[in-house]
Order: C-alpha cells, then sequence, then structure tokens
C-alpha cells in the first residue's frame, strides 16, 4: 500500500506542476539553480523561479525603502507568485521585467506592481491558472487531490485578484475557445490595451518605444492577444 500511495503522489505533484501552469516554461527549469536576489540602490534584483527564501529578501529589502523589483522569472509555485505579488502590493513597489515574466510571475508578480515596466522585447506570457478547466487532463487516480487542491487554492487566487484590483479572468483568457487554433503554443501574451482591459494599469515600455515581446519561447510559439479580440 505504502508503495501504492507514493506512487500516487508523485503522479498528482507531476499533475498539478505540468497542466496546473504551476510550473515554469519549460517544466524541466526546476531542476536550475534557486533564485537570487540582490539590491541595488531602490531597486531588488530578482532572477529565477518562486523561491520562498528568495521572497523573504525582497521582503526584507522592501521594509527597508527598496522601490523597484527588476524581475527575471519564468513562473513557479502559485502561491509562492501570489505571496511575491502581495509584497509588491503591500509595499506600493513598481515592477520592471528585464527579460521574462512567464507563468505565475506573469499572473501575480507583474499585476501587482505599482508602476510596470517592460523592456522593448520583453516577454511577458501567461499560460493558465488555477481556474482553468483540467478535469479532462487529469488522470483518474489524481482527481480527488486535484479537486482537492484547487478548491483550497481558488479561493486564495480570487482574494488575491480582488486585492489588487486585477480581473482573474487574466489567468485563464488565452484558454477561451476562440484561440483553439493556438492550443499547441507553450502560452500567450497580451497587448497593453488588453492588459488595462483586465485592470493590469500603469504600464509602459522603457524609452517610450512600442513593445515587441517576442513570438516563441525556446522553440514553441507564443501567441498574442490584443483588445480587439475581447468578447462583447
Amino acid at each position: 500500500m505504502q508503495g501504492r500511495d507514493s506512487g500516487l503522489v508523485r503522479v498528482t505533484a507531476c499533475v498539478l506542476t505540468t497542466l496546473l501552469g504551476l510550473s515554469a516554461w519549460p517544466a524541466q527549469a526546476q531542476q536550475e539553480a534557486p533564485a537570487t536576489v540582490w539590491r541595488m540602490g531602490d531597486t531588488v534584483h530578482y532572477d529565477g523561479y518562486m523561491d520562498a527564501d528568495a521572497i523573504q529578501h525582497v521582503r526584507f529589502h522592501a521594509a527597508r525603502g527598496a522601490h523597484t523589483l527588476s524581475i527575471s522569472s519564468r513562473g513557479g509555485d502559485v502561491e509562492l507568485g501570489m505571496a511575491l505579488g502581495d509584497v509588491l502590493a503591500q509595499h506600493g513597489m513598481d515592477v520592471e521585467v528585464r527579460d521574462v515574466c512567464l507563468s505565475s510571475c506573469a499572473n501575480y508578480v507583474f499585476p501587482a506592481g505599482q508602476r510596470k515596466l517592460l523592456q522593448r522585447h520583453s516577454l511577458l506570457g501567461w499560460h493558465g491558472g488555477v481556474l482553468q478547466d483540467m478535469a479532462d487532463s487529469i488522470p483518474p487516480e489524481a482527481r480527488q487531490q486535484y479537486q482537492n487542491y484547487v478548491q483550497r487554492v481558488a479561493p486564495l487566487e480570487r482574494a488575491f485578484f480582488q486585492r489588487i484590483g486585477v480581473d482573474q479572468a487574466s489567468t485563464t483568457w488565452g484558454q477561451r475557445p476562440e484561440f483553439a487554433r493556438y492550443r499547441d503554443c507553450i502560452g500567450w501574451s497580451y497587448s497593453l490595451d488588453m492588459m488595462r482591459r483586465f485592470g493590469i494599469e500603469q504600464v509602459r515600455v522603457q524609452g517610450g518605444k512600442r513593445w515587441q515581446p517576442p513570438a516563441s519561447f525556446r522553440g514553441r510559439c507564443v501567441f498574442h492577444i490584443d483588445a480587439p479580440r475581447l468578447a462583447k
């Protein structure tokens, strides 16, 4: 019985990380080095995945006058992403995307910044959230744990978006039926106008230039959603 239970845990962990969008892009990235955090002047630099110790360092510096989080991250755990977003919101910090901000970084960290800065070719990419419909993708032996997870975390995600004043639908909009032709893509990005529709305000591009996010990440397509696509 113990062997069967441990196998179920492994299956469930795999499901939750690869199907719920909890993991970074790509999945194997979790094997890389932990996040690093350092401060230069009023800016805290964050490189890597969502990491509890790294977030504690950001919180430490935020409480001591740091004004901006400069981040490059492929995401990670949902709850850690919300924890980092809460640090920004609670301290009124700005956020800057240096290179990439994907998955939980795009869902929870970027929208929580007071003012938001993109580099001209920064990749800001979404690929799902807690409320996405995964019922048909979960193996039968893992469905109960999946349901338990969603029941626990969904209210936390809803409350988070209420705190920062952003529409929770931003995490899953790219999974709507009208985007089914992009199902082989790894995720999607939004135009600045579309972000404003979700309540993601005060976004600007370095130097006032036009934002030109990449259309792919490591060989996988990233499709772009503009405001005119919004259903009325």
